[in-house]
């Protein structure tokens, strides 16, 4: 594959650059061994052990990156043992630093730090043992080159520690866009299947309605037959064009190359035609006329142009009421009254009919979406709802949806 090669690559160069760095330090040591003067008074001759103490200060760094510790106390003791015998001072320091670099890389500061009394322990044998030859001043050299040794490693742990944290804010980052993503899928599904909700549950309440009328007067009373076949016609061309619309959403989200965030990424409506609002109200109410009920519709105020999610929660909840009313609360008028207010717009949907079954405090289809989904329309626009029993009878609906200051409406519908 061709991601391997520089794979290899990467894992390989610190091998490479520690391994040259310790064939470095390795030839200078021998170069200074060979050309020490045994001769000289005081002096330990060079010997197999000089050489071994100079391979235990060099050859360790090979390692370095993975026992920096280990490496350091090798290469500074080998250091002590070598002065302490009285070897010539051929041997470098080199390797303590490079060691000292080491830990300040791996190691947190409060690890790192004692390194530098452990560098500085040759350092001060060395000034012991050639206490006439190193001056104060090579003192300081050696010890603003171990510090220099230091502050680098420790820059150098500062960057990679600040590299994998942005790293991690950038996988965080990308899991938490991904989440979000898949959140705003789920939250386009359940809306597509609210809207399949209320459009299949009035139509076919509507249907089964107008349905059964045929039915019982299709021999006696063939115009009244006509007409439930008509109304049925027209609820299932509607519902087919509504079902259209909310279908053709699941086409453009799931097309080629829309991505598990395609529900997220397109505009609202993308591939979505004109939702119903309450400018089809009265087409609403008469094909709830149809199956039979009486509704009164009376309006208080002065009707606004709505935004495009609160025009549809209205509507919806209108159209639920009225399913619910012609499915359980049998032959019924139905009161509706809209009261558009400065700040609210009040949905309010009673009837005279049954009531709720056996009691319940609430109507609906049982197992399915009902009063529930009513809620929930209400309240993904910032408004309530209230639903149960009417103290004159009957059963209400009453919903409270916030509106935008006079003036505002037209740029709230982003």
């Amino acid at each position: 594959m061709p991601g391997r090669p520089p794979e290899r690559m990467r894992r390989a160069l610190p091998w490479l650059v520690d391994g040259v760095l310790t064939a470095a330090l390795a030839v200078l040591h021998a170069g200074r061994l060979l050309a020490a003067a045994p001769s000289d008074v005081g002096e330990r001759p060079i010997d197999a052990l000089a050489w071994l103490l100079a391979a235990v200060a060099t050859l360790p760094v090979l390692v370095r990156r993975w026992a920096p510790w280990t490496v350091l106390v090798l290469a500074s003791m080998a250091m002590v043992v070598f002065v302490a015998l009285g070897y010539p001072p051929s041997l470098s320091g080199y390797a303590v630093l490079v060691a000292l670099y080491g830990v300040a890389a791996q190691c947190p500061r409060r690890l790192s730090v004692p390194g530098l009394l452990l560098a500085a322990l040759p350092m001060l044998v060395v000034y012991l043992q050639w206490r006439a030859e190193y001056t104060w001043g090579s003192a300081l050299q050696d010890g603003l080159l171990a510090a220099a040794a230091w502050s680098l490693g420790d820059a150098a742990r500062t960057r990679r520690l600040q590299a994998v944290a942005l790293a991690e804010r950038a996988r965080e980052a990308e899991a938490n866009r991904e989440a979000h993503s898949r959140e705003a899928v789920a939250q386009e599904r359940l809306r597509i299947a609210r809207e399949l909700h209320d459009v299949m549950a009035h139509s076919m309440s509507v249907i089964a309605v107008q349905a059964g009328v045929g039915r019982h007067v299709m021999d006696r009373d063939p115009e009244t037959a006509r007409k439930a076949l008509g109304v049925i016609e027209d609820s299932s061309r509607r519902t087919l064009t509504e079902m259209r619309q909310l279908l053709g959403v699941l086409r453009v989200d799931d097309g080629p190359g829309s991505g598990s965030g395609g529900a997220a990424s397109a505009p609202a409506s993308a591939g979505r035609g004109p939702q119903p609002g309450l400018d089809r109200l009265d087409e609403l109410l008469a094909g709830a006329r149809a199956t039979g009920l009486v509704v009164a519709l009376t309006v208080n105020g002065t009707a606004r142009s709505l935004p495009p999610q609160l025009d549809l929660a209205a509507y919806r909840i209108l159209q639920e009421a009225l399913t619910n009313a012609a499915k359980h609360a049998g032959p019924a008028e139905i009161r509706v009254v809209l009261t558009w207010r400065p700040d609210r717009l009040e949905v309010d949907i009673s009837d005279d009919g049954r009531g709720p079954v056996g009691g319940r405090e609430s109507r609906g289809t049982p197992g399915g979406y009902g009063l529930i989904g009513l809620q929930e329309r209400a309240t993904s626009v910032g408004g309530e709802l209230e639903a149960g029993p009417d103290p004159r009878g009957g059963f209400r609906v009453r919903a409270r949806l916030p509106l935008a200051p006079e003036g505002a409406t037209a740029g709230s519908g982003s």
